[in-house]
């Protein structure tokens, strides 16, 4: 996304975005430990660069 800068009142800004996400196959959901999964793999997108996506897989 860093090549699509947004215009906003006359200034440009460059856009990135760094996800994490995870799921589960159970009906059983612990919504702690998702958002703990999402949160590792976020910060796994962001040191492997930055502006992109990962998944954790468990």
């Amino acid at each position: 996304m860093a090549d699509f800068p947004v215009s906003y009142e006359g200034v440009t800004l460059p856009v990135s975005i760094s996800a994490g996400f995870t799921a589960s196959n159970t009906d059983n959901h612990d919504f702690e430990k998702l958002l703990h999964q999402a949160d590792i793999a976020l910060y796994q997108a962001k040191q492997a660069g930055r502006n992109q996506c990962i998944g954790y897989i468990d």
